[in-house]
């Protein structure tokens, strides 16, 4: 699922009307809520000038088609070379299931679940992408555990001037909770 052309949520079932359900039950709304905010461009855009005959009509609606595809491979390179920590919660005879989350980079992580049968076909993944500030909770706290929580050496693995600035920035994100009340008086906003 794309929402304003990125990427925030995957679905992926064994048999289409597995994935029929998921419109009725799970996005319906989703599905009116952002069908009302705009207009939604056709899935392909064929080029009439270019149709003649049939024949052309056939290499138009291809060339549309590739078009489609090569939006789409453009849109998942979010997730293209991204690490991933995985664990295998549960095993059978046949799958195995396994959570993950890509490794924590401002901006843009995702987090799932996967089966997968032990010959490698995917069986049901689900993949959402978390909000901007949740990312950012992600990427400060990520970032601490990185450095041992010493907010010294956090502050300047993201390039901060120091502990105060690190402190304001955990403050902001809503993490201030973490903070010992007589390291960080947060100003008056």
């Amino acid at each position: 699922m794309y929402l304003d052309g990125e990427l925030v949520n995957c679905f992926l079932t064994p048999h289409p009307e597995d994935y029929a359900l998921l419109h009725e039950y799970h996005y319906a709304e989703y599905l009116v809520h952002y069908g009302y905010l705009r207009y939604a461009r056709p899935a392909l855009a064929l080029d009439g000038a270019r149709v003649t005959d049939l024949e052309s009509l056939g290499r138009e609606f291809a060339r549309a088609r590739e078009a489609c595809a090569a939006e789409e491979q453009a849109r998942l390179e979010v997730l293209e070379g991204r690490d991933l920590d995985a664990k295998t919660l549960y095993r059978t005879e046949m799958f195995h299931l396994q959570r993950f989350v890509t490794r924590s980079r401002e901006g843009e992580n995702f987090a799932g679940e996967v089966i997968v049968r032990n010959d490698g076909d995917v069986e049901y993944l689900k993949l959402y992408r978390p909000s901007r500030a949740e990312n950012r909770r992600l990427h400060l706290l990520d970032t601490l555990a990185a450095h041992q929580w010493d907010l010294e050496r956090a502050a300047h693995a993201l390039g901060q001037s120091g502990k105060e600035q690190m402190a304001r920035s955990l403050e902001e994100a809503d993490l201030g909770y973490l903070l010992n009340p007589g390291l960080y008086r947060p100003s008056s906003r």
